[in-house]
């Protein structure tokens, strides 16, 4: 380990060592009439053999070995049990290795010691093995056949592999985290795998390559901590036994480096504060000398609205004034909290993985259908068609991994279909997934399967909305059984009374199990099923529910819309959309009784506002939500997620909806016109406003979490009756630094601005003029100490920043006998009895005197 060591640093580092295997370590211990450096102890084991330790830096010689072998020798005459060790930075000779086998002596450099206690055998052959694991069988045929992807981004255009393994053995400290992101389907989760899988390799054959720590973030919807994480991880793959204290050393020296796959896929399921949480949890496991990876969809990370959160959250204006103990305490906490995830995530390095190219994805057919020319005719011609348009332009997806390795999956049927007979000359991501879907069900029918298609069909879409569910990542042998009964209770009633033979439950479930689209679960504990692939799961839920809404009859759930099945909407046919739109309108009337109708909207948002953009709208979002709405623009009781008004590159006119008692979350309404929306008892959180136009419109008995009003016009727009826990997110001037305000201070600005709020002191409000600082600051010092010079109150310290508001504030509290001069002195100011008690009353008690408030508002 790249360390310089001192006599008394490697002592510590051993003592740490141990304590954090649960040793009880005593240091520089007389035994016997000896002084030992270390003596540790097994906790827990009354019986267990102690370990005595002699700790050097330097090179052990025959002569340095002579000094320690006399007490070592004499502890083991009076200690058969002990076990003995020389621990050195420096290294040894190779009698002294000789001479101390044959005495029981044990010597070791620190790294050998380390590495005693690191224990990743089980795990290993876990990763590696594959005549032991079905895990390690599955990464060794995904690292064989895997073609390697490109990062191409403002760093420069790589091979991704390639460039991980130059950043891995980086041992600078700057770009220590790495997110990497990319669209669904780009290979972010194959790329972890295939890390891992190599990484392990590399640390068997070089144990001072850090070993890869592989953790799937979308195993928890729930808020979660750094310990609970980690413990996740180590029972779940064979390093149970490893002390979850040791496991954060590993990280934190360096010798672990995590990849953490899906953070889009846990955030999607949690609030604001929850998923500021994880990334506290996940700050905390980055700390010191961590590496890391983090995959992601780009929405989900690296969008601005997004990130503010976790880097501004309680950086309070409020700070600069009197609190409580208990106040300052919780502020300063969350401070350390928000620098620790700063320099953790946000001072992060960024790559952006992307589909394979033209020439990437010819030699990945031709691999893996080498021989097979008609094969490979097929899946190019099919390739060739797949596109998706962007800004009017159709972009080719022949290089989107996923799509790629489906197609190879069902090559067979396609060429016993005959390739591409009936299939459209352009295909879109809707298309091209409804074909491998088909294909794939096709094939479980040929390879014995007894239900039709549109019987599996159905039962993996209700699947693929149970695991679209919060904690529900996999389902178990009992969850499917109960959703076969719930799904064909009909046609098992029918059979059951027809058949004594067999259970009709135990044959859909034995065919079912077994559907192409369907992987067993990676965990240890737990080889329950879930889709081979997240788009899958995306499609069926996107297909599924928008079949039941051209029905009529749209179904009751409420789960995430990801941005991939909003793709997935709106690159059907355009007749098709049509009646679905249509179709949502016509239930609007009974939305408040079903909860889909805020995921259908959402569903449908891509598609809906591309729509009515094609037909000429001058403002899409609102002809498709004035067209959803049947003219009424009331959407009260609609939830809205994760909804971006402004996408269309036109800022959204929504002035004169009705958006009351409904949840609003993570929506963008940046330089929209909100003027006289109505907002009234909703809840409204991590949602952006910035620029926008909110004059007049109605935040009465409205709950904010986390808002962004940065330069919005909130004149005549009414805030009575907010929530007192509400939170605003304000950015002054030209500062990347927001500030979360709250409780008074909220009101202030709010009120300073123009809006209408509860009744709220004059100085919350009059804090938000530019120059109130001077104000306070002169204020300040005048009160701390009097007389003072003249020149120094106007024009040193926070006056330097307008030194003429500055001399004005001093006349007009000259002229109000304030301030005076004392003896005609021109030059001194001092305090008058009543200035003393107004300037008190301002600086110790936020008590604006109606002299001061008049100057402010009167020098804007």
């Amino acid at each position: 380990m790249a360390q310089q060591w001192t006599d008394t640093s490697l002592p510590e580092a051993i003592c740490q060592l141990f304590e954090t295997n649960n040793y009880q370590v005593r240091t520089s211990v007389h035994v016997f009439g000896a002084e030992v450096d270390l003596v540790a102890e097994p906790k827990g084991d009354a019986f267990a053999a102690p370990v005595y330790i002699e700790a050097t830096i330097q090179h052990v010689d025959n002569t340095k070995y002579g000094k320690d072998l006399t007490k070592l020798v004499m502890i083991r005459n009076n200690d058969p049990r002990a076990r003995l060790l020389i621990i050195s930075t420096g290294g040894f000779t190779a009698s002294v290795v000789e001479r101390a086998t044959q005495t029981g002596i044990e010597c070791l450099t620190y790294d050998e010691l380390f590495r005693r206690f690191e224990k990743f055998e089980p795990y290993i052959s876990h990763i590696t093995e594959v005549e032991k694991s079905q895990t390690a069988k599955e990464l060794a045929y995904l690292s064989d056949i895997y073609q390697p992807h490109r990062f191409r981004d403002g760093l420069g255009d790589h091979s991704a592999v390639e460039w991980l393994e130059q950043w891995r053995s980086d041992t600078s400290t700057s770009g220590r985290w790495l997110v990497t992101v990319g669209e669904y389907g780009t290979g972010k989760t194959a790329l972890t795998k295939v890390l891992q899988h190599r990484w392990t390799l590399d640390y068997i054959h070089d144990p001072s390559l850090p070993i890869p720590f592989r953790i799937e973030l979308r195993n928890f919807t729930r808020q979660f901590d750094a310990r609970g994480l980690l413990h996740y991880f180590l029972d779940h793959n064979e390093l149970g036994h490893v002390p979850i204290d040791f496991a954060f050393s590993l990280i934190r020296s360096g010798r672990v480096v995590l990849l953490l796959d899906g953070y889009d896929e846990m955030a999607q399921y949690l609030k604001s504060r929850e998923r500021r949480e994880c990334l506290r949890a996940l700050a905390e496991l980055a700390d010191g000398g961590a590496k890391g990876i983090l995959t992601s969809r780009p929405n989900y990370f690296t969008e601005a609205e997004e990130l503010q959160v976790f880097d501004t959250l309680y950086r309070s204006l409020r700070t600069e004034y009197y609190l409580t103990r208990s106040d300052e305490e919780q502020i300063e906490q969350e401070k350390q909290i928000d620098e620790f995830i700063r320099k953790s995530f946000l001072e992060r390095s960024e790559r952006s993985l992307q589909d394979l190219d033209q020439d990437q994805t010819k030699a990945l057919v031709k691999r893996q259908l080498q021989g097979d020319q008609e094969g490979q005719r097929v899946v190019f011609e099919i390739l060739d068609r797949v596109f998706r348009e962007e800004q009017g332009k159709d972009v080719s997806l022949s290089g989107k991994p996923v799509i790629v390795s489906y197609l190879l999956e069902v090559v067979e049927q396609l060429k016993a279909d005959g390739g591409l007979t009936g299939i459209p000359e352009k295909l879109s991501e809707w298309s091209v997934y409804k074909l491998i879907i088909d294909q794939l069900m096709m094939r479980d029918l040929r390879n014995g399967g007894e239900l039709a298609p549109s019987l599996r069909r159905r039962f993996l879409q209700h699947l693929a909305v149970k695991l679209s569910e919060r904690d529900v990542p996999s389902v178990s042998e009992s969850s499917m059984r109960a959703l076969i009964r719930s799904v064909f209770a009909a046609e098992i009633r029918r059979q059951g009374l027809r058949s004594s033979d067999d259970n009709p439950e135990d044959v859909y479930f034995n065919d079912l199990r077994r559907s192409s689209t369907l992987t067993r679960s990676s965990l240890s504990d737990d080889r329950g099923w879930s889709f081979s692939h997240n788009s899958l799961r995306e499609f069926l839920v996107t297909e599924y529910l928008l079949d039941e809404l051209a029905k009529a009859v749209p179904v009751n759930i409420n789960i995430p819309v990801s941005e991939a099945m909003q793709v997935f909407a709106a690159t059907q046919n355009r007749s098709d959309i049509e009646v679905q739109i249509t179709a949502l309108r016509n239930g609007w009337p009974s939305r408040s009784m079903a909860a889909s109708f805020g995921v259908l909207l959402a569903l449908l948002w891509e598609a809906g506002c591309k729509t009515f953009k094609q037909q000429g709208s001058k403002s899409p979002v609102r002809s498709f939500l004035e067209y959803c709405s049947a003219g009424t623009r009331n959407l009260s009781n609609v939830p809205l997620r994760k909804l971006n008004f402004s996408a269309s590159g036109v800022p959204a006119d929504l002035s004169g909806f009705d958006m009351s008692s409904t949840e609003i979350s993570g929506c963008v309404f940046n330089r929209a016109n909100c003027a006289a929306v109505n907002f009234s008892g909703s809840i409204l959180e991590s949602s952006s406003f910035k620029d926008a136009d909110l004059s007049r419109t109605r935040f009465t008995n409205a709950d904010l979490i986390d808002i962004d009003l940065t330069r919005a016009n909130i004149l005549g727009a009414d805030f009575r009756g907010i929530s007192r826990d509400s939170t605003i997110v304000v950015t002054a001037g030209d500062s990347s630094v927001a500030s979360i305000l709250t409780e008074n201070d909220a009101l202030g600005y709010l009120q300073y601005h123009g809006a209408l709020t509860d009744e709220v002191g004059n100085y919350y409000a009059l804090q938000y003029h530019p120059f109130f600082f001077i104000v306070e600051k002169i204020c300040t010092k005048m009160k701390e100490s009097s007389p003072r010079q003249r020149q120094g109150v106007e024009q040193r310290g926070a006056a330097q920043r307008n030194v003429p508001f500055a001399r004005r504030f001093i006349a007009e509290m000259e002229r109000c006998d304030f301030i005076a001069t004392p003896g005609g002195r021109l030059n001194q100011l001092v305090l008058t009895p009543e200035g003393r008690n107004a300037f008190a009353r301002f600086v110790d008690h936020k008590e604006i005197p109606v002299e001061i408030e008049r100057f402010l508002r009167g020098n804007p």
